[in-house]
């Protein structure tokens, strides 16, 4: 889209309603890209999560969470249900499921993939239902949740049978920023504030997957840790991914010796697909689909941070 549907109007509704307590998710990929809007000195890329939580507060905020807490949740299922499949040998390779684009692509344009897709939810998702039940003391109609997002797709994605009454309103970090400028909030004077308990803490990993091939990582780290013990840091290193970025549809491909269970030398295949088209290109080539386990892929190239 080249510009968004507007969800302002509907959040600041709820922000200006005392009835409502408006509750605010922050996806990792904004966390280093919000500054750069407000940056005098060319310092982009700063991590400014906790800048982040100070002015939702201003703005009316009542709770901020972290929704990479969610990413270590997805990384952890997604983990047990690519064992299962291997296990059963069922609907292989797994696609990873957090990436909406990706989803609503298979969905109109190869909807033989749809068996593939993991089942796991989004984690934002994951992460809005967990707020629902934790403060299931305060009535449904009175909580309002925003998920704080640099993906526009993910305004579709609330909206979804499957995942409607999760979350209100999807807000991108473009439209964050225009409520920050809009209430007259000077960013430099903000005061860095933390992530609300009890979504506040996460692993070092859970800001990989915000990045192409970041999900893969957690996910052959788990599945090593799970089936290793007296594990090395050199050996988990093996089963990190060095993506160019640059190379937009670009196909990386890996086979890693792992043990799974019993079977101590499984030949685990795995793909990550830099960018949409590149799953397109990997699936002209069947032979070589058939073979993989799991396959990642982001719609942008990169991932969701670029």
């Amino acid at each position: 889209a080249i510009i968004e549907t507007n969800s302002i109007p509907a959040v600041l509704s709820s922000l200006v309603n005392n009835e409502t307590d408006s509750f605010l998710i922050v996806d990792p990929s904004v966390i280093v890209s919000i500054n750069d809007a407000f940056t005098a000195n060319k310092s982009y890329g700063i991590e400014c999560s906790e800048k982040i939580v100070g002015a939702a507060k201003m703005l009316g905020f009542k709770h901020v969470f972290d929704n990479r807490i969610a990413n270590d949740f997805i990384s952890l299922e997604m983990t047990e249900e690519l064992i299962k499949r291997i296990n059963l040998n069922s609907s292989l390779p797994m696609i990873n499921s957090n990436c909406p684009a990706v989803i609503n692509d298979i969905e109109k344009t190869i909807r033989e993939l749809i068996p593939n897709l993991s089942a796991i939810k989004p984690p934002q998702h994951i992460l809005a239902r967990a707020i629902r039940k934790t403060f299931q003391k305060i009535k449904q109609e009175h909580i309002f949740i925003v998920h704080l997002t640099s993906c526009v797709t993910s305004k579709a994605q609330i909206k979804r049978m499957q995942l409607a009454n999760d979350i209100d309103a999807a807000l991108t970090a473009r439209e964050f920023i225009q409520l920050i400028n809009s209430f007259g909030i000077d960013w430099d004077t903000v005061k860095p504030s933390q992530f609300d308990a009890p979504f506040a803490s996460v692993s070092g990993a859970s800001s990989l997957t915000a990045i192409s091939g970041g999900l893969t990582t957690t996910i052959l780290r788990n599945v090593y840790e799970k089936n290793n013990s007296g594990k090395s840091s050199k050996e988990i290193e093996e089963y990190s991914y060095q993506i160019d970025h640059k190379g937009y549809n670009k196909i990386e491909f890996k086979t890693h010796d792992i043990k799974i269970h019993d079977n101590q030398d499984f030949q685990l295949k795995v793909a990550v697909c830099n960018g949409i088209s590149a799953l397109h290109q990997l699936i002209a080539d069947n032979d070589t689909f058939k073979t993989l386990h799991f396959v990642e892929v982001m719609a942008f190239p990169g991932g969701c941070i670029f």
